[in-house]
This record gives C-alpha cells, sequence and structure tokens, in this order.
C-alpha cells in the first residue's frame, strides 16, 4: 500500500514537474508576503525591557593536574 502510494506520487512528479515547482514557488512567496505583513507588527526592540544578569564564576582548579589531562604524565 505505501509502495503504491509512492511509486504514485513519483509518476505524478514525473509527468508535472513545473507545477509542483509552481507550487512550491507560491507557498514560500505565500510565507515571504506574510513575514513581510507581520513584521511592522512586532514592538521595536529598543523599547524592550532589559535586564543584566551577572553571576561570579568560579573555575575549577585545573591547574595542578593539566599534565594529566594532556596525557604528559
Amino acid at each position: 500500500m505505501v509502495r503504491t502510494a509512492v511509486a504514485q506520487a513519483a509518476a505524478m512528479a514525473a509527468r508535472h514537474p513545473r507545477r509542483i515547482a509552481a507550487a512550491v514557488l507560491t507557498v514560500l512567496a505565500g510565507f515571504g508576503v506574510t513575514a513581510i505583513a507581520i513584521a511592522p507588527l512586532a514592538p521595536d526592540a529598543a523599547d524592550l525591557p532589559r535586564r543584566m544578569v551577572t553571576e561570579v564564576v568560579e573555575p575549577e582548579a585545573i591547574a595542578p593536574n593539566w599534565r594529566h589531562w594532556l596525557g604528559m604524565s
């Protein structure tokens, strides 16, 4: 059943390559038009609230073991 559907889809694609390309192009153009249409509705990035998060990061003590990790011991 799946093989039959795949074979039929392949045969249809072989018979109508330009129509398939036109359909894909139409869908992609529709996505592009939609993106351009809703872009002005988004808030301005300069007006969005900003927060600065700071955190102290303590590195692990790897200095005594660096030769071991590099396989030099």
